[in-house]
Formats: C-alpha cells, sequence, structure tokens
C-alpha cells in the first residue's frame, strides 16, 4: 500500500470521526435530561445569586471602609476567579450583564440612579465589596422541580417553566432559559 493511500485512508477516517463527534454534539437531549440538566444548573446559581444580588461574598459587616475586603474564605477571593466561574455557568450574554453590574456599575440616567461597582480588585489583588451595595431585600428564589415543564428543547436551547417563590411570591410560575454553547448548557436568563 502507497504512503498516499494510507494518507488518505487516514484523511477519511479523521474526517468520520471528527462528524460522529460533532453530531453527537449537536443532539438534542430528552425531557428528562433537559429537567437533570435545569435542576442541576439552577442548583449551582444559587451561590452566585447570593453573590450578585443578594448579601455578596463573606466580609466584615462591622467594617467602617466603604469597600471591605472579602475574607479569605469567601467562595471567590479575586476578580479573575469570580468572573471565570460566572462565565462557565451563565451564558456570554448573562454574564456579561452579571460582570457588568458587578464589576463597572451604572452611569444613571434621566429615569434611573448611578450606581458604584459593587465589587473592586484592591491593591493587593484581594477582591473587596462596597459595604452599602443594593441587594434584594426578598429572599432569593428558591424552585420547585417537580413543577418542571419543558416548553422548548431543541440542540441549542432549553426553555422551561418552572414553580417558584421568586422575589418572595409563593407558587409563582417562572420561565428559565439555558442556551447549549462552548460545549455545555448554560443558564441564559435570571434565577434570583
Amino acid at each position: 500500500m502507497g504512503i498516499k493511500k494510507i494518507a488518505s485512508t487516514l484523511l477519511i477516517c479523521i474526517f468520520v470521526l471528527s462528524l460522529g463527534l460533532s453530531l453527537t454534539a449537536c443532539t438534542r437531549v430528552s425531557d428528562d435530561e433537559a429537567k437533570e440538566i435545569i435542576k442541576d444548573l439552577v442548583e449551582k446559581s444559587y451561590d452566585y445569586n447570593v453573590i450578585y444580588f443578594g448579601q455578596g461574598l463573606k466580609h466584615d459587616e462591622s467594617s467602617e471602609l466603604d469597600y471591605i475586603p472579602v475574607d479569605s474564605d469567601a467562595k471567590f477571593t479575586t476578580e479573575n476567579e469570580l468572573k471565570e466561574k460566572t462565565k462557565e455557568l451563565f451564558s456570554s450574554e448573562y454574564s456579561k450583564s452579571l460582570i457588568s453590574s458587578a464589576f463597572v456599575g451604572s452611569e444613571g440616567g434621566i429615569d434611573s440612579t448611578a450606581s458604584y461597582p459593587r465589587y473592586i480588585q484592591g491593591i493587593d489583588g484581594i477582591l473587596t465589596i462596597r459595604k452599602n451595595s443594593s441587594v434584594l431585600e426578598t429572599p432569593i428564589a428558591t424552585y420547585d422541580y417537580s413543577t418542571i415543564q419543558i416548553v422548548k428543547n431543541s440542540k441549542e436551547e432549553i426553555i422551561a417553566r418552572i414553580t417558584t417563590n421568586n422575589l418572595g411570591k409563593n407558587n409563582q410560575e417562572v420561565q428559565i432559559y439555558f442556551v447549549f454553547e462552548q460545549e455545555r448548557w448554560k443558564i441564559d436568563s435570571a434565577t434570583y
């Protein structure tokens, strides 16, 4: 067998193998699998809801500083660490929104008030949290996973309807969006 024939056979094998892998990654998951994905991701989002919308990362609440260093045993102690983990769980679009509100703040406008960033990386590399950063006044939402209804299930997107106590309202039905991005399912909407 000549070199050209071996090379040609090898290229065909590589092509067929890569085609098979790409088709496997692009297939729709079953509704039962989608429900398990939803439960897993939403459970992981609880910590992030506290970090971004609740009490924030663990810190000394008695401090008089405007920006207080997060505790050394906080879930995240650097800006990069928090941003990277946020991008692993949430879609690129939703991550941008979370990260911008937490690390940039807002300028405000005609109908809104400017806000300071909630977190700033300190000179020493330690993440700090703004003492008077706004937090949700109601408890972070929890979900009744037995009520999950799959509204849409495709290879790129899952939309689910689920019962929650969102914003303190019991038995409220909400929709949560998920997208398949960077070879994994990610949350594409608020879960707080």
